[in-house]
């Protein structure tokens, strides 16, 4: 009898120390044992942005890299947020022949220089390290002016064949050389449209506020473009375009068309060339063009 007592004692002991205590308490038990596996957010317009200057999108979930450069029109999408990118012209020459002479200007890396913000916007600083213009009655060259832009995606920026941004922009006049002195800014509005993964067709347009040439004033310009790309062999991407201005204060359109073509060396860096002409008389009569693109 008190064998079968103690047996008991001993059974009751057990039960009460290695099977009632995970009854009581699974949840505990099961997060020693099952540990949490944090897993990566994906970069997505539909959740809530978990990136920043400061805590960059991750490689792996970098979005293809997409440039504002060779052509005129501007991407509408955005660098990654945390993730610097540089565009640059590393040479730009433009000529100009009208019935009062040649016109000449001369750019060597004007260059972009981008920061992705958050997931869907992006700050830029265009800088002219040297231009050069020579005209009939002078030459000048020198320290060109910076340019300061925001580039904000409204749609579109990771998913869709449809992307629509938002790009304000504002002139610094740091040049004395060749610059005019004068603060000048605008508003570009650009929206791509994706056929397929080889076809983008991008159309942009915005106004300019410019200081006239022959005082201290302010005019209205309207400026526009569109441009058609294609990707072949993965890496080779020509592109064809169409850019036009309208001075208001001078009633003057001019129109400018051209093409050329991007290689990608790498998922990361790009190099490009191209030309345009102009298509009436008020508008430059040929321009060359040659620069590359990287991000880090």
């Amino acid at each position: 009898m008190q064998n079968t007592k103690e047996r008991l004692l001993g059974s009751l002991i057990v039960f009460k120390l290695f099977i009632l205590p995970p009854l009581w308490f699974p949840n505990h038990v099961l997060a020693d044992e099952v540990p949490e596996v944090e897993q990566e957010e994906p970069v997505d317009g539909d959740i809530a942005d978990p990136y920043d200057v400061f805590d960059p999108v991750p490689a792996s979930l970098m979005r293809p890299m997409v440039t504002d450069r060779p052509t005129f029109v501007d991407s509408p999408h955005t660098v990654d947020a945390g993730h610097f990118q540089l565009e640059t012209s590393l040479v730009d020459y433009e000529k100009d022949v009208t019935s009062g002479g040649t016109t000449e200007t001369f750019l060597v890396n004007q260059m972009n220089l981008k920061m992705g913000l958050n997931l869907d916007a992006d700050a830029q600083v265009i800088v002219q390290s040297y231009k050069s213009v020579r005209a009939p009655a002078s030459t000048r060259g020198g320290f060109g002016d910076i340019t300061l832009r925001l580039k904000f995606n409204l749609f579109g920026n990771d998913r869709g064949n449809f992307a629509g941004g938002l790009i304000p922009f504002l002139k610094v006049p740091v040049s004395s050389q060749v610059g005019n002195g004068m603060f000048e800014g605008g508003l570009y509005f650009p929206f791509e449209w994706k056929a397929n993964e080889d076809w983008s067709f991008i159309l942009m347009v915005g106004p300019e506020f410019m200081k006239n040439a022959s005082d201290s004033r302010f005019h209205f310009e309207l400026a526009g473009g569109a441009a058609l790309s294609t990707r072949i062999a993965t890496s080779f991407m020509p592109f064809v375009e169409y850019r036009c201005r309208y001075n208001g204060q001078t009633r003057v359109y001019t129109a400018n068309v051209g093409g050329g073509l991007a290689y990608a060396i790498g998922a990361n860096w790009h190099v490009d060339a191209g030309m345009d002409f102009g298509v009436n008389s008020n508008s430059s009569d040929t321009r060359f063009y040659f620069g590359t693109s990287f991000r880090i």
